[in-house]
């Protein structure tokens, strides 16, 4: 092991660990947050709606939490920070906002991440909270429903026509699953532009879904 490695393995035995949002020193039955942020988090949860259309359809982008400076550390921490675990949070929120929404026969997916960006991050933050609130709700849950053919250049600093540019083509509906007639429910962490649940949309339409509709963690606008 690297010295650098050991060294904070080490340290980490003896200091606990920081609230991300805040950076105090967790107490012992905290976990990711301390207790002021988690009741900010909670305090600042409530059920909105975005609109947006795609082929001739209302998409319905629910999410329970604007894009506060906590929500964005935490969110960016669970994406590019290497903290999975931080589904267990994210998805508790999302659940107790929308499990009388989460109902009946929908299908659960995730917004599909290109092999070469998984290998790179390890993990896909959408399927990982996908995975949880089908756990949480008792919905169906298949990771393959979508599928991003092609590598695409973050879309993070980019304006609404060029996201929907890069992304124009990249995803398809698996032709195996089972879609046709079907409600199918994305689950992602954060919207923007709304510009990639529009593509996912389309692509899901196209292959027959009855409906689609989105459940995410935050909106950043």
């Amino acid at each position: 092991m690297p010295i650098v490695s050991f060294l904070k393995a080490a340290c980490s035995l003896f200091l606990p660990p920081l609230c991300l949002g805040c950076e105090k020193h967790l107490e012992m039955d905290e976990k990711w947050v301390c207790k002021t942020c988690f009741l900010e988090l909670v305090g600042n949860s409530t059920v909105a709606i975005r609109l947006f259309r795609a082929s001739g359809q209302d998409l319905q982008v629910r999410y329970v939490t604007e894009y506060t400076p906590l929500v964005a550390r935490l969110i960016t921490s669970f994406k590019y920070c290497d903290r999975p675990g931080l589904v267990e949070l994210l998805s508790l929120l999302l659940f107790s906002r929308l499990k009388g929404f989460l109902t009946g026969n929908m299908l659960l997916a995730p917004v599909p991440m290109h092999a070469a960006k998984l290998r790179e991050r390890g993990y896909n933050q959408s399927e990982l909270l996908c995975s949880r609130v089908s756990g949480l709700t008792g919905l169906a849950f298949r990771p393959d429903v979508l599928i991003k053919r092609a590598q695409t250049p973050s879309q993070v600093k980019l304006e609404r026509h060029r996201r929907v540019r890069n992304l124009h083509g990249k995803l398809e509906a698996n032709p195996h699953a089972p879609i046709e007639g079907r409600h199918i429910v994305i689950i992602d962490d954060v919207v923007t532009t709304g510009a990639t649940l529009q593509e996912c949309a389309r692509a899901l339409l196209a292959r027959g879904a009855r409906k689609v509709s989105a459940c995410v963690v935050a909106s950043s606008l």
